[in-house]
């Protein structure tokens, strides 16, 4: 391996990745990728932060993916816009009329993107982030959504789910630890509501618990709630 080598993503981001003594060997490379902001490793790196450089090329990675393009969804439809990226994500999909759900990229249909309409989202451990909802506009046939254990997930995200408030009928939030009380609250306009499940939401205080529940149950009179139940 050359002792500096720069990998170029699809994102954009320039990953520096350094062998060897270079402080002492090469200055001039490594003050000009200090110079440039470009994260590296060194032999000199202590276990943590080769933790801390991973855990932020990951994010940036996870970011991209996230990101929503405007160009592709008119090419392709809001559905197989937010298919691919819910797949890239780590989330999983079916289809209306599927009988099993799409767990990887690359078992996306590769043609006649119309045809195939998202019915129900899993996003169990995925890495979906606020910047990534947008690709939920224009989905008219989700039924569903499971949304668990999703380590980026925020109030603002929960506020896009009225995107889909005139099909989506099942819903389920859980173990999801920035979601707050006034999060939940973009949850009363989903009127269509059949089943709502939220449980296990560690920033939700104890207090704020019976007035939330009341709430909801006033708003969706006609979904069947378990809340706070794990």
């Amino acid at each position: 391996m050359a002792v500096c080598d720069t990998l170029q993503t699809k994102f954009g981001m320039n990953i520096v990745i350094k062998l060897g003594n270079i402080s002492g060997k090469h200055p001039k490379i490594l003050q000009k990728c200090m110079q440039l902001g470009l994260p590296c490793i060194t032999n000199k790196c202590t276990p943590l932060q080769t933790r801390l450089f991973f855990d932020r090329f990951i994010q940036r990675l996870d970011a991209g993916y996230n990101t929503f393009d405007i160009d592709r969804h008119k090419l392709v439809g809001p559905d197989r816009n937010c298919a691919e990226w819910l797949m890239k994500c780590g989330a999983s999909i079916k289809f209306q009329g599927h009988d099993n759900h799409i767990l990887e990229y690359n078992a996306l249909p590769s043609s006649n993107f119309d045809k195939y309409k998202i019915e129900e989202i899993d996003m169990t451990d995925s890495t979906v982030m606020l910047k990534g909802f947008p690709h939920l506009h224009n989905c008219k046939h989700v039924k569903k959504i499971v949304i668990h254990n999703c380590k980026y997930l925020c109030d603002s995200c929960i506020a896009y789910l009225p995107e889909i408030k005139s099909t989506l009928e099942h819903l389920q939030i859980s173990s999801c630890r920035y979601i707050t009380s006034e999060g939940l609250i973009p949850i009363t306009e989903l009127v269509n509501l059949k089943k709502l499940i939220i449980y296990d939401l560690p920033n939700l205080e104890e207090k704020h618990k019976k007035p939330l529940l009341d709430l909801l149950k006033d708003a969706l009179p006609k979904c069947d709630t378990e809340l706070f139940k794990q």
